[in-house]
């Protein structure tokens, strides 16, 4: 009797095995899934940007009726670029507006801004999705986000001086036959009805930011660990076989190379910052 009982006891305990490890397998599946699928995304998300930034013409602000290029060379415009294109995919809320030739002129004037132009048209995936019903009219990617099409430049208002309640807002102009009509977006965060307006403060960030103020020797070098950074603030790349250069010690921003992306690396056999 005993022996039948221990019998019927295995037999449930083997069978409570296979079903926890199918679970398991299940889950871990999914799981997979999920983080191949995220990094999928991830990795389209950072093409996309990095595809869009590569074709910007020109970078423009508008202040006290004032316009001054930015040099999207620079290292200042190169930040600013890469921030405005970022802020550009994740747009994913819109608002009604109509503007006129003169209304875009006057915000130029009066409020403060910057506009991106592009060298050509684009169509832009934004982070706003489109429920499968809405998509016949509206064009989405293959996952159902909205594609803003024919985008030749983006007005980003940093001050609204009209009290049009634009602040934080971001003018998309779509080229048509020649003509540019603008639609309203902004940036609204997640989980809440509020605009996203940090980036204003990460533009201004960018625009008062001094050129790199660092040096680089060009001392000889084989490889990457033939050159060190040196001086007291480690504002200099030199060569390990080089004297110590030597500096006076002062705090400066524009002597941070991590801040503007750079290494001191060898390239050409010389030692020199490098992105």
């Amino acid at each position: 009797m005993m022996k039948a009982k221990n019998k019927n006891w295995s037999s449930k305990f083997i069978t409570l095995v296979a079903i926890y490890l199918a679970i398991g397998v299940g889950i871990g599946l999914v799981s997979y899934h999920y983080l191949l699928v995220s990094n999928f995304y991830e990795s389209s998300a950072i093409y996309e940007i990095e595809h869009t930034k590569e074709i910007v013409e020109k970078v423009v602000l508008y202040e006290n009726s004032k316009q001054d290029a930015i040099d999207i060379e620079s290292e200042i415009g190169k930040g600013i670029t890469i921030l405005l294109t970022h802020k550009l995919h994740e747009l994913n809320l819109q608002a009604s507006c109509v503007f006129s030739e003169e209304d875009i002129q006057k915000i130029k004037q009066k409020d403060i801004n910057i506009e991106l132009t592009f060298k050509e048209p684009i169509d832009i995936i934004i982070s706003q999705w489109v429920k499968p019903e809405e998509r016949y009219h509206i064009p989405t990617d293959e996952k159902g986000y909205k594609i803003l099409e024919n985008v030749k430049t983006a007005i980003f208002i940093l001050e609204d001086n009209l009290d049009e309640g634009l602040e934080g807002h971001i003018l998309v102009g779509h080229e048509i036959e020649g003509k540019i009509g603008y639609s309203c977006w902004a940036i609204q965060q997640e989980g809440s009805n509020v605009i996203d307006k940090t980036w204003i403060k990460q533009i201004e960030k960018n625009l008062t930011l001094e050129e790199f103020c660092g040096w680089s020797t060009y001392g000889k070098c084989s490889s990457d660990s033939d050159c060190t950074a040196g001086g007291c603030s480690s504002q200099v790349c030199q060569s390990k076989y080089e004297e110590p250069v030597f500096t006076t010690c002062e705090l400066k921003d524009c002597y941070n190379a991590k801040s503007y992306g750079l290494n001191c690396r060898c390239v050409d056999n010389k030692c020199q910052w490098v992105k």
